[in-house]
């Protein structure tokens, strides 16, 4: 090597230079959709009536639009016949989960990578809201329709509700 020339070898024989990137990666984001069932019919285990049925049909057009990678329900008929026409729609399967271990769900959702619909009641709906940082809802037992948006791992979660309307 001449002094005074620079060098263009900077390798040293039997050494690896590595390469080392910095990736940074997008803060998580997912959305939380809730909702409580639709309308329903009289009885034990009661199922939707045309109307909440129609209803249920909107929320999946609506649902085709958000992208939903996971969808949990009550094991109860009301609550599955809501959900169901956004499952078969948006081919995402229905998790049932236990409405007395909400803080479960919660646990598991909050960490999630997939924008989910959640389907519940009008006493755990609000409770799940509350569980995941949302403000305090009340639903009234006459109250269907409702749904309830959380944003997370934004800059900071944002909360907004919207009601999917019966088609004529």
């Amino acid at each position: 090597m001449l002094i005074g020339r620079p060098s263009t070898n900077l390798a040293v024989p039997g050494t690896v230079i590595l390469l080392c990137l910095l990736v940074t990666f997008p803060a998580r984001t997912a959305t939380l959709y809730l909702t409580r069932h639709y309308e329903k019919t009289a009885g034990p285990n009661p199922g939707l009536t045309e109307q909440g049925a129609r209803r249920a049909e909107n929320l999946a057009t609506y649902m085709t639009r958000q992208s939903i990678g996971k969808i949990f329900s009550t094991p109860y008929k009301r609550t599955t016949d809501t959900a169901r026409p956004t499952s078969v729609i948006t081919k995402t399967p229905i998790t049932h989960y236990d409405p007395s271990k909400l803080q479960d769900l919660a646990d598991s959702v909050s960490d999630s990578h997939h924008n989910v619909l959640i389907v519940g009641h009008s006493n755990t709906t609000p409770q799940l809201i509350k569980l995941l940082g949302g403000p305090v809802v009340v639903i009234k037992e006459d109250d269907y329709g409702v749904l309830y948006k959380i944003e997370v791992g934004k800059d900071k979660d944002r909360f907004s509700q919207t009601t999917i309307p019966v088609p004529n």
